[in-house]
């Protein structure tokens, strides 16, 4: 009972370093919350080029007459499921002649008086997606072998198997770069705040060690004279972490339609910048009790040894 209440006092006893504290965490947190936000964008951009990701498999093509029909669509459904059977694939769509045929008409209008039913070139095709964790150039090529030695063997019926490999290289090295670069931006951020901001709390713990020697002297454990201080770091982490949320929900209706494509979960980010402010603080107030709960005077013996 006698923490909390002293962490109020002493928050508001020192109004003018609580109000310097919570300033520098939440300009901290605020950067970090950019960063955070930059870097789930660029996630949910890197999920939906992957999404994009898919295989296509080109069929051979069967003579025309009604029993080849039947012999043709019998195959068709054998080389469905033995896809689809392949661990690797997530699901599978089959294009018939004809459906490709009206789709390269929707996309090439200009074109479409060059083919019709008596004139179609366009091949029958499988298109494949591949499961998450199975979309980069390595799984892409394991896939396209498993299809190709299990359909040709079967059934003799692949003309072609593509998925883009040149794009997808590039794709795999776009990830590569930007997961690299985000972890070490993240770092340099996380260790530049968790700095600051723990030499601002020892600056409000360094005008109290006064307060803290008395405790000392009087027999006050270690743990009943830092519990006040890391309630405090608490809540200044909160306090903080809300401003800084509030100021990227500012910022982001500020810039109005531009941010309009920035997917920004506000719940996610109050509570994820509230608990990380209180991580912060946490540590912060840890790192800066530590040499005081040996000797509050220690400063002072040292500039008087030097």
């Amino acid at each position: 009972m006698y923490s909390f209440p002293e962490a109020l006092r002493g928050l508001f006893r020192n109004k003018l370093m609580t109000t310097v504290s919570i300033g520098v965490m939440s300009l901290s947190l605020f950067i970090f919350g950019i960063f955070m936000l930059v870097t789930l964008n660029l996630l949910l951009l890197i999920n939906f080029a992957q999404q994009r990701v898919q295989i296509e498999v080109f069929l051979k093509e069967i003579p025309a007459g009604e029993e080849y029909q039947t012999l043709y669509q019998a195959r068709n459904d054998t080389l469905g499921m033995l896809i689809q059977s392949i661990a690797e694939v997530d699901s599978v769509n089959f294009i018939s002649k004809e459906m490709a045929l009206e789709q390269f008409k929707e996309d090439y209008p200009q074109f479409s008086d060059l083919l019709g039913p008596n004139f179609n070139p366009l091949p029958a095709s499988y298109v494949i997606y591949p499961a998450p964790g199975f979309r980069t150039t390595k799984y892409l090529d394991q896939i396209s072998r498993k299809i190709q030695d299990t359909l040709d063997v079967s059934l003799g019926r692949v003309e072609e198997i593509s998925y883009g490999k040149a794009w997808i290289d590039k794709l795999d090295q776009w990830i590569k770069t930007i997961t690299i670069a985000d972890l070490v931006i993240g770092f340099i951020i996380t260790l530049a705040s968790v700095f600051v901001i723990a030499n601002t709390i020892k600056l409000n713990v360094f005008a109290r060690r006064e307060q803290i020697a008395i405790m000392k002297l009087v027999g006050a454990s270690d743990s009943l004279v830092s519990r006040p201080f890391l309630l405090e770091g608490c809540i200044q982490g909160v306090v903080s972490g809300l401003i800084a949320s509030t100021g990227l929900l500012i910022g982001l209706n500020v810039l109005g339609n531009w941010a309009g494509s920035i997917y920004f979960p506000v719940t996610i980010f109050f509570i994820g910048l509230s608990l990380i402010g209180i991580l912060f603080g946490l540590f912060g107030s840890w790192l800066s009790l530590r040499k005081y709960l040996v000797d509050p005077w220690i400063d002072e013996e040292n500039k008087k040894g030097a």
